[in-house]
């Protein structure tokens, strides 16, 4: 895969429409591969996972459940949550997968994402 203009995203969703679902709370993340010079979004399948927070706060995380889940999601490039805890951002982040924190429709958060990538790059450009 093209990582350049065409990288797998993992979404934590409790609709399948809106981005809304704190990491460590989610069931499941839903996998897409993302062309960001056409836009094309392309689902391709939902993956199940073990929550890694217990009850309602996550004062009770697994550590076993935050490496299973980042193995899960090993192949992705970015994980788009409503909200991550640093123990969780760095057992992605040492798999090389970035976090992409907010709340909103699944459609605005990855223009959101594409429109940061590009601008990221852009920036690089004139500054290197």
């Amino acid at each position: 895969m093209d990582d350049t203009h065409v990288y797998r995203i993992a979404i934590a969703s409790s609709d399948g429409v809106h981005v809304d679902t704190h990491f460590g709370h989610a069931f499941s993340f839903i996998i897409a591969d993302v062309n960001e010079v056409t836009g094309e979004v392309t689902e391709i399948e939902e993956r199940d996972v073990s929550p890694a927070c217990e009850g309602h706060s996550c004062g009770g995380h697994q550590g076993r459940n935050m490496t299973e889940i980042a193995d899960i999601l090993s192949d992705t490039k970015y994980v788009l949550i409503a909200r991550i805890g640093p123990p969780a951002a760095a057992e992605l982040a040492a798999r090389g997968i970035d976090t992409f924190e907010g709340v909103g429709s699944i459609e605005e958060r990855i223009k959101e994402l594409i429109g940061f990538r590009i601008l990221n790059r852009e920036l690089g450009a004139m500054l290197g």
